[in-house]
């Protein structure tokens, strides 16, 4: 913003650059792991997956976390066990997610002939000693984010069976929706030419596969335990679904005529879905709903709504806790934003504010 000034496309540009390094190396990983053909359709699919199309417009860690832990898996598959290491210390650095990742990394290189001295020295110390400063910090603070995370984050209401399998199927249909159009369909095909067509598959191709769907698993597991218990997080399994989608297209060139009109429904489906965020982004659907309605129906501001004409709602969305809280924050990616929110906060006399930053 020094720079190019505050502006909201400014401060998203990180995002953007996070996820074409993701789509980058999403290419290079499905290269690796199979061919080129994998690689070129994987971008194309992840181009329509709704996690990395949300994670373009939004400021959040997992636009860095992401690239990172791709390029881990990159190092892993490649057997550089140090690059390997510093990268995914990098990423758990960035979102302690990332530390999904690990257990496979560590089983990976010890299928791979790896020592059980040099799985120490090199897989475990090179991140541990990265995260140096978070540990000597929580050693500091009395373990802060680790009892938040392991125990605070974890509680939950204890509710019937019933409501259980209904959080789950929740995760579920969250997992199916983040694949986005083209992965959905993709998925569907599949799941299609398993049960109808049978096709059939070498020994190599199988074992290959299996291997790279381990990535998924932990990722998949761990979110939905926690969405299965009400902490509903679906873009954690952001890593999973994006190498989920190569083991399905992998799946699907195994019949050479299935290769045109996949990447043709790909394109087509793909192009769609930009086209719906884009005018969910650019038209105030909510400012339209409000007005034709001649009162306020969508009721949750975006970036084309005025919050000073809303203190009522800034108000309600804060808890008593948060109001007693002298650490709570509220961080925005618009400068505008944030002075509409200072605002309404100053005048109603809802929290005493600090401003922090220019």
């Amino acid at each position: 913003t020094g720079v190019l000034g505050d502006h909201v496309w400014v401060i998203r540009l990180p995002a953007i650059a996070g996820r074409c390094a993701a789509l980058f190396l999403i290419y290079l990983i499905a290269k690796k792991i199979y061919d080129e053909r994998v690689g070129l359709l994987s971008v194309l699919f992840a181009m329509g997956s709704f996690l990395l199309i949300i994670g373009s417009v939004i400021a959040i860690p997992d636009v860095i976390a992401t690239p990172l832990c791709l390029l881990a898996i990159y190092w892993t598959e490649k057997n550089q066990a140090k690059s390997a290491a510093v990268t995914v210390g990098l990423a758990v650095l960035t979102k302690w997610t990332s530390l999904f990742i690990t257990p496979i990394l560590l089983y990976r290189f010890w299928k791979q002939g790896l020592s059980k001295t040099k799985l120490f020295y090199q897989i475990i110390l090179i991140p541990v000693l990265i995260q140096a400063p978070v540990i000597l910090w929580n050693i500091r603070h009395d373990f802060a984010t680790l009892k938040f995370h392991l125990v605070e984050r974890q509680k939950h209401a204890v509710w019937s069976l019933a409501k259980y399998l209904h959080n789950f199927v929740v995760y579920v249909q969250s997992q199916i929706f983040s694949m986005g159009l083209a992965g959905i369909a993709l998925l569907v095909f599949v799941i299609w030419a398993l049960v109808r067509m049978k096709t059939s598959t070498n020994s190599e191709f199988q074992k290959k596969s299996w291997q790279t769907l381990l990535w998924t698993l932990p990722g998949f597991l761990v979110v939905g335990i926690s969405g299965t218990v009400g902490e509903m997080r679906f873009y954690w399994t952001n890593i999973s679904v994006l190498i989920l989608e190569v083991v399905l297209i992998a799946y699907a060139l195994q019949k050479k005529d299935w290769v045109k009109p996949l990447t043709k429904w790909a394109t087509a489906l793909t192009g769609f879905s930009w086209v719906l965020i884009l005018l969910a982004v650019l038209i105030p659907f909510g400012a339209m709903i409000n007005q034709l309605a001649g009162k306020i129906v969508y009721n949750r501001p975006s970036l084309m709504s005025d919050l000073t004409q809303r203190p009522s709602w800034v108000a309600h969305s804060l808890s008593e806790q948060d109001r007693n809280d002298p650490d709570l924050a509220f961080i925005t990616s618009d400068i505008h934003i944030v002075a509409q929110l200072v605002w309404i906060l100053k005048k109603e006399n809802i929290l005493r504010v600090r401003v922090a930053g220019p």
